[in-house]
């Protein structure tokens, strides 16, 4: 046997350590998700001492007609909680999305606010700028903010859940996590963003993740951490609340059943972009960066796998080579059952939450892809690492290590598309 040989061997042998490792480590994260869920499922908090129904504003930034908007206003008009007003926040009055909103409010029952953005921060991302316009312009009779994006279309009961945390004082924050349905066309694009996402619903779980798409704060909060004034230098409103309401000794609630699914479909460069843009607020705002920049890099070793296997074939090193395949193969089966236990961790969420829906062609086009979103994921990780630029609905913004800058503003007079945002 060739020193080369050995060599390769020993490569052989330490990639089988490896995901063995990473494999074995999915496994715990997705079963300890899986753990907790069912028992919160089957606990509630103890009830508030009356009746929780504070004054509410429910807060809409719009930039661009996202497909699911008529929907999404749909379905916010449908809600059971009514002690609530609408704020929809533009930037600017041509914007083709308050066209939408002039027809729908039209017929519309709800008390709907249109606040244009007058003070656009530099230092921080148009939507947070949005944000703090509907804050500052909302009277101080609200009680609670509560956030909604343009593509979540919500159950009746979805802002009464997503509230009810809310009436204990230890509760700073409560969120939701939303689900990426597969569409009948642009399934691939489709198929990545929802089963990366599906992964990311642990990740953002077991990390006390917000999603600005599902979340309401007490005003009280707001103004006791300085919300306004970290919000004004940050590029997403979502990700920097865990370290922020931690220090101030809030709890972030997450009702497991308050999941919000989205039907849209997109790309397979519109996916890979989406994902860096998730990474990167992470990147800027949370404390667990380097423990999803560590398993962003651990999506890699099934491309590596491959060149190491062709590698030891080209050297005539046929036991190597074997040896690193079988390690791959086992290591794609194993992320394909833990795929599958994540789906099935969700099937009595949605269910709770009437949002259930035979799982099987899900499942099968998550499976499929599932190569395609490791090496998708480790690419976009690499990327969002160096990343010094990103454009976002068609403004760009200079990034620093934990800091974000405006570069330039353009109204947005044309329909949103994912395939205009991009990071450099």
């Amino acid at each position: 046997m060739s020193e080369l040989e050995k060599r390769l061997i020993w490569l052989a042998v330490i990639y089988c350590i490896s995901v063995t490792t990473v494999a074995i480590f999915q496994r715990v994260y997705v079963a300890i998700f899986e753990s907790r869920t069912k028992r919160e499922l089957e606990l509630e908090l103890a009830p508030a001492d009356e009746v929780f129904r504070p004054k509410t504003a429910l807060v809409l930034c719009l930039r661009g007609t996202d497909p699911s908007l008529p929907n999404c206003l749909k379905s916010i008009e449908q809600q059971s909680f009514d002690n609530f007003e609408l704020h929809v926040v533009v930037d600017d009055l041509a914007d083709p999305a308050l066209e939408v909103l002039k027809e729908f409010q039209a017929t519309s029952r709800l008390a709907i606010h249109t606040h244009l953005i007058t003070d656009r921060r530099e230092s921080c991302s148009l939507k947070c700028s949005a944000i703090i316009t509907a804050i500052e312009n909302a009277g101080i009779e609200y009680e609670v903010f509560a956030f909604i994006d343009a593509d979540a279309i919500v159950t009746s009961e979805w802002l009464m859940e997503l509230i009810a945390p809310l009436a204990h004082p230890e509760v700073g924050a409560s969120t939701g996590n939303r689900w990426f349905r597969i569409p009948p066309n642009q399934k691939l694009g489709s198929a990545v963003r929802g089963g990366w996402n599906a992964a990311a619903v642990v990740q953002m779980y077991l990390y006390e993740i917000p999603w600005g798409g599902s979340l309401a704060l007490r005003r009280e909060v707001i103004d006791k951490a300085g919300l306004v004034e970290k919000w004004s230098k940050c590029f997403c409103e979502d990700t920097m609340l865990t370290r922020i309401l931690h220090r101030e000794g809030y709890q972030i609630a997450r009702p497991v059943e308050l999941i919000v699914v989205n039907d849209e479909s997109t790309t397979l460069r519109g996916a890979f972009r989406w994902i860096q843009r998730q990474l990167l607020t992470v990147r800027l705002h949370h404390p667990r960066w380097a423990l999803i920049w560590l398993h962003g890099l651990a999506t890699g070793l099934p491309g590596f796998g491959v060149l190491l296997a062709l590698a030891c074939l080209w050297f005539g090193a046929t036991y190597a080579a074997g040896l690193t395949l079988t390690a791959l193969l086992l290591f794609e089966l194993a992320a394909m059952f833990t795929m599958m236990a994540i789906v099935d961790a969700h099937q009595p969420l949605l269910h709770k939450s009437d949002q259930f829906e035979p799982f099987g062609k899900e499942v099968t086009w998550y499976l499929l892809t599932l190569p395609v979103t490791q090496t998708v994921h480790f690419l976009a990780t690499i990327a969002v690492t160096f990343a010094r630029r990103i454009s976002w609905r068609k403004i760009v913004y200079s990034l620093g290590r934990k800091s974000v800058r405006m570069t330039n503003y353009l109204p947005y007079a044309n329909d949103v598309s994912d395939e205009t945002n991009s990071i450099e």
